[in-house]
């Protein structure tokens, strides 16, 4: 199977860069009005690394990347069918610059893995993450999420 070109250095420097703020290098942060930046944050994160997921019904993101989490996900999928370094893991299994999404009944939150989490040794723990609309930059998710973490990726260099 092909790889797909990717960068993920650049991916999480531009996590690095971004978490804190309320913007992108687009000039656009999605907040209010049911709206939230958590996966344009990523979307911006992944076409740093050089991987381009699109929105297909909305214009929000002057770039258009993918403003929503199912959009996120459902690319990521489809690359995971088609490239050998873009493939679905375990979110016990996250390292460093893998992505991952909350769910209820549909992907709700996306983020960015910056330290790797050892779930057998801090089991009530959560990973740190890099994420916009529920500021995160490079800190722990609240242990309750755990009941809803759900898809994650690795994304390798390509």
């Amino acid at each position: 199977m092909a790889r797909t070109p990717y960068n993920n250095f650049k991916a999480i420097s531009y996590a690095k860069t971004w978490c804190g703020k309320e913007g992108n290098a687009c000039g656009v942060f999605l907040k209010g009005d049911k709206l939230s930046d958590c996966a344009h944050f990523v979307a911006h994160c992944l076409a740093a690394g050089g991987i381009v997921i699109k929105d297909p019904t909305t214009k929000l993101c002057p770039q258009g990347l993918a403003v929503r989490n199912v959009d996120l996900v459902t690319g990521l999928n489809a690359l995971a069918q088609s490239f050998e370094n873009v493939f679905p893991i375990a979110l016990n299994d996250a390292i460093v610059g893998d992505v991952g999404f909350l769910k209820l009944e549909r992907p709700r939150h996306a983020f960015m893995v910056c330290e790797v989490w050892n779930p057998y040794t801090d089991p009530l723990g959560t990973p740190k993450v890099y994420a916009h609309s529920t500021a995160r930059c490079c800190e722990q998710m609240e242990t309750s999420w755990r009941q809803w973490l759900s898809d994650a990726f690795r994304l390798e260099d390509g």
